[in-house]
This record gives C-alpha cells, structure tokens and sequence, in this order.
C-alpha cells in the first residue's frame, strides 16, 4: 500500500521536478561525497610533500655536512703520514733565522687552506717542541694549552679523532674542529695535536637556502649550525628545539615557538671514534594547514563550479523535455476541438517525437499541404548544414598556427592547475619545439637555442621512457653564441634515441657537447645504445655521399651532412663511430668562423 501511494504521489508531480528531484540523488550528493573525500585525500598530499621536503632537506644536508667532515678527516690522515711535518716538528732549532727557514721550506699546511678555503677555515698545530716560534699555524704547549678541555680530550682520546666545539683565538670567534694526537708516521713520536677548524661560514651556507628551519648540533646538544645565525653556539636544551634532543630518526610531534610543529630528525654517526651528529628540519603545522587550505579551497571552488554547471544543463534539459511536452498537450486539446491548422510537428526521435507523428497521421487530412511545405523546409535545413560543414572545414583549414600554441598553453596551464606538472612540462617542450620549427628558416641560429631545442626533444621523450633514458649537455659559455645552420643536431639525437636507446635494454645515456678543437668547432652527439657492426657502419658512412634520394632510416644523417657541405665546404660535415652493443658517437665538424 506505501509503494502504491509513493507512486501516485510521482504521478502528481511535474515531469520537470521529477527530472530536478533526480538530478539530486544520482548526481549532486555523489558529487558532495567526491569531492569530501578528494579534499581529504588532497591535505594528505600535502602533507606528505612537506613532510618528504623537509626529510629530503635534511638528506641534502645530511650529505653536505658529511662531505666538509670528510675533507678534515682527509687531511688529518694526510698529517700523519707527512715525512716533512716529522722532520720540522722533531728538529731543535738553535735561532730563528732557522726556525724561519724551515717554516718557509714546509708549505703544506698553506698548499692545504689554500686547496679546501672553502670548508676549512684553518689550520693549526700544537707541538711540545719548546724551540718552535709561534707562527699561526704552528703554536708550542704551554701549561695554560695542557689545561684547556678540548687539549684534554685529545689527549685522552689517543690518536682518534675528537670532534670539538674549539675556539679560534685570532678571529675571537668558536667553530666546529677536529682534535687528534699526531704521532708521526709510525706512531713511535709523540708530534703534538693538530686542530683543523670548518668553516662556520661554509656550515651555515649548507643549510642557508632550505626551506624550513634546519640545525645540525654535536652529540652534547651543542648547535653547531643553523638556518638562523642567531641559533650557533648555543645548546640544544636553551632553545625552542628543547624537545628535540633527546629524539631519535624518525618524523615527531612537538611544539616549536609555541606552536604545533613536525620535527625530521637524523642521527649521524661518522664512525665508531668520529663522534655523532644529529640534524634536525622543523616544520610548522600552520604552514602545512596554510597549503592545505589553499589546496581544499581550490577543491571545493571546482566541485561547486562542476555542480553549478551540471544544475545549468539539467535544467536547461528538463526545461526542453517540458517545453516539448506542453506543446504537444496544447496540439493535442486542439485537435480534439477540431482546429487542425495549429497542430505542431515535433522533431526527433523519443517518444514525444513518436506521439507528434502520430497527431500528425490524425490530422492527414490537412497534412498533404504541411508535409509538402515541411519537406522543402527539410531540405533546406540539410543544404545549409552541409553548407555550414563545408565553411567549418574552410575555416579549420585556414587556422593560425598560433592557435596551436595558445591551444597548447591552455592545455599546459590546466595540467599545471591540476597539479600535473609532468604534463604541463611535456607540453611546454612540444610547443617550443612547434614554435621553433615554424620560425627557422634559412638564416643560422645560435648553438644555444639550438641546444634548447634538443632538450625540449629530450625532455619529451624522458615523458615517453622514463628513466630509461637519461642525458648530459655540455656547453661553453664561449661556444653559447656560435651560429650554425638550423636543425642539425636534433635530427642526430632522435636518431640515437630511435636507432641506438629505443630497444635497448635496461638505462640509455645520450651525451652532447661541443668543444673547440684544431681551428674547427666539434659538437658531439654520442649513446650507449645498440650500436652498429661494421658492414652497417659502412653502409651508413656510403649512403652520407650518395646523390641519390634514400628513403632509409638514416636520411636525416644524410640531409645534415649534405647541408653543412653545402654551406661551408667539402672538410665539413659528420664523422660516425660505432660499435655493436656498446653504442654509437657522431661528431659535426664545422669552422671556428668569426661570430
């Protein structure tokens, strides 16, 4: 009985509301839910590629600051086994005209500061020899050096490397160093301790340019570096990175100036004597909820705009559907009242098309006149849609080619809006191409714009490989403005990523570079691809000096070198080299002209 009544209660309704009614339940709620669960999944996105940034700020950093320790380690190694450095610290020296010219005829210690100025920002060695003069470098232990702490735990270390918070007495300023006994060659004399200084500078310039705040402290809670100056040389436990000292890898919650905040943390053990290191990246929850608001903002506008437009068409449907059928009741109450002049035919093919025809059959009586004049009506909505047709194809034909590149940059600013950047890139590079090749003609182009384009080609077919194909450029600078004639080297590079990478298996690698070489400028096109043997090296090398048209897979070799010796001579054009499975390398030989 409940059903029975559901359904005469539908049968009162409009058809409009109904059509409406639906358009609710199957579309707009499933829509609402959509895009509900779109935006929580998107601010999970987020959050992860500021969480993924942030680990990967603190992995750069991480290898940056393990290089400039390296460096240290290195030349306190290099110490040990220096035979000069023995001999100038185990001499009495009887005046100071000596003990100068031994200090000028030792220069490792300058050629080193000289050769790594940039992570280390001194040098220093303290010896007990009391016949030693204070020179910068070379300093001699005094009782006030033996009872400094970081002078202790060298001492008491033996030989390892102690990593310390040191400070430098001339510039009056403290820095990270590496502390150890030097013992000679072959650990029998006692040399003294040598104290190698990284640059604070060098430390801060690591983590200058990340993008949150980033600290790298010693295993005593001692910052060593920071993203903010203000925060070197003070302890972990006095700052608002408290929370953090006692962390192990790993991603935590924690409250930084007062406000929610993700902590990446990293524990870095040089070695076993080496000391530990921990590198801590803070990322400020408000920043995180900041994107994601943007982001879920963006969601809601695009799920309301697809609603409101999908409200549009339904209704103008619906709208359509009724009109349609009012039309037809009103012909039908006429009809029946005998007025046949007013009946309207319908067109299409649903069943309110069907039920017009068949008011039409009704009415035949009066139809003879109407169907004759419907007819020619007919046929002339047929002529003028063909017409219309054939004026469309005109006009398609007649399309400025920078519609293609607008058509392409809209397309490239939908895919970077949605957040495709891989898309967006791709066919950035397919219209630089486009562009370019409508605009060369028979004037030489710049090596650079014509490197460019090699890229743009590259980068294309990076989308279409993956990372089965990589690349390396090699440019001059001097080389930037040479002319040479258009289209040369990127018919060269498709045909090493055809021909050599397409069916090679596991990574391909296409290499360009140019050099100037013997008066001549030598651009080097060169892969690991499948290569060729002999007998099709030279069949290769034949068809370059054939007149005769070759539909072959090499003609674009040919049309390069054919074009260079047509412009600078018979010297010029490719040389080929090649080997079976180990890869191809062509070389275009051009003139050093005067640009």
């Amino acid at each position: 009985m409940k059903k029975k009544a559901f359904i005469k209660r539908l049968d009162n309704i409009k058809i409009r509301e109904k059509l409406l009614f639906s358009y609710i339940i199957v579309v707009f709620i499933p829509v609402l839910l959509v895009g509900i669960i779109l935006s929580y999944n998107m601010r999970q996105m987020v959050v992860d590629r500021a969480l993924k940034e942030a680990a990967g700020s603190v992995d750069r950093t991480s290898s940056r600051f393990n290089e400039s320790l390296k460096v240290a380690i290195d030349l306190s190694y290099m110490t040990r086994i220096d035979e000069n450095l023995e001999k100038l610290l185990v001499r009495k020296y009887s005046g100071i005209q000596e003990i100068l010219d031994a200090y000028s005829e030792y220069t490792n210690f300058n050629r080193y500061s000289n050769l790594y100025s940039v992570e280390i920002s001194s040098i220093k060695f303290y010896t007990p020899n009391e016949t030693i003069l204070d020179n910068g470098m070379f300093t001699k232990i005094t009782p006030r050096i033996q009872n400094l702490r970081w002078f202790q735990k060298a001492i008491e270390a033996k030989g390892k490397i102690v990593w310390q918070y040191t400070a430098d007495e001339l510039k009056n300023k403290k820095s990270l160093s590496l502390t150890s006994v030097i013992n000679g060659r072959f650990e029998t004399v006692y040399l003294g301790v040598i104290v190698i200084q990284i640059s604070e500078e060098y430390l801060n310039n690591i983590l200058r340019n990340e993008p949150y705040q980033t600290v790298i402290c010693n295993d005593e809670g001692l910052i060593i570096a920071s993203s903010k100056a203000d925060l070197t040389g003070n302890l972990l436990e006095h700052t608002e990175l408290s929370a953090c000292k006692s962390l192990n890898d790993g991603i935590w919650d924690i409250d930084y100036n007062n406000e929610p905040s993700k902590a990446v943390v990293k524990n870095m053990i040089i070695s076993q004597e080496n000391g530990e290191f921990k590198i801590i990246s803070v990322v400020p929850v408000s920043v995180i909820e900041k994107e994601t608001s943007k982001t879920a903002f963006m969601g809601i506008i695009i799920m309301f705009c697809s609603l409101f437009l999908a409200f549009i068409f339904i209704t103008i449907f619906t709208n359509a559907i009724s009109r349609r059928i009012k039309v037809l009741s009103k012909d039908m109450h006429q009809v029946a009242m005998g007025n046949f002049e007013l009946v309207s035919v319908l067109d299409g093919r649903d069943e309110i098309g069907q039920l017009s025809k068949d008011l039409e059959k009704m009415a035949k009586s009066i139809q003879a006149l109407i169907m004759e004049v419907y007819e020619v009506n007919n046929q002339k909505n047929q002529l003028a849609v063909k017409q219309k047709e054939i004026e469309l194809k005109m006009l398609a034909n007649q399309i400025n080619p920078h519609f293609l590149f607008n058509a392409l940059e809209t397309i490239r600013m939908r895919a970077h809006v949605k957040g495709d950047t891989e898309i967006a890139d791709v066919v950035k590079q397919l219209g630089k191409i486009m562009r370019r090749n409508l605009e060369i003609g028979s004037n030489l182009v710049s090596l650079k714009s014509e490197i460019e384009m090699v890229v743009s080609y590259l980068e294309i077919q990076k989308f279409r490989y993956g990372d089965r194909i990589q690349y390396e450029i090699k440019l001059d600078d001097e080389l930037s403005d040479y002319l040479i004639l258009p289209l040369v080297i990127q018919p060269i590079v498709e045909n090493a990523v055809i021909h050599g990478l397409e069916f090679k298996s596991g990574q391909g690698k296409v290499s360009v570079y140019a050099i100037k070489e013997s008066g001549n400028v030598k651009i080097t096109v060169e892969d690991n691809g499948m290569g060729m043997d002999k007998d099709r090296l030279l069949h290769v090398l034949n068809s370059l000096e054939e007149e005769t048209e070759n539909q072959g897979r090499h003609i674009g070799l040919k049309n390069v070198h054919q074009r260079i010796r047509m412009c600078y001579g018979e010297g010029y054009g490719l040389v080929i080299n090649s080997e079976k499975d180990i890869g191809t390398k062509i070389t275009i030989v051009l003139p050093d002209v005067v640009q």
